[in-house]
């Protein structure tokens, strides 16, 4: 199994020309990828500054240093992911 995590969240805040955007694609064994990046309004986006909570639409990534979450949906591919450190 090959696993590359990104939190996919796009662009950097404080580019306010650009929209905030969230990639979610999966890659199966056969190397088919399937999913899309959804472009969302600021309206749509948080980020706490306390802890690791950040999110997007239905695109969310959060976790305690030990144990990160990530979940997320675009065009019919969804991930739902916990991660160990």
């Amino acid at each position: 199994m090959h696993t590359r995590v990104n939190d996919g969240f796009l662009p950097a805040p404080g580019e306010s020309d650009r929209k905030p955007a969230a990639t979610v694609v999966v890659t199966t064994p056969d190397g088919k990828s399937h999913g899309n990046t959804k472009t969302y309004a600021w309206s749509d986006f948080s980020a706490s500054k306390d802890r690791c909570d950040v999110r997007l639409g239905p695109c969310t990534f959060s976790g305690d240093l030990k144990t990160y979450r990530m979940k997320g949906e675009s065009d019919g591919t969804a991930v739902d992911l916990n991660l160990l450190r």
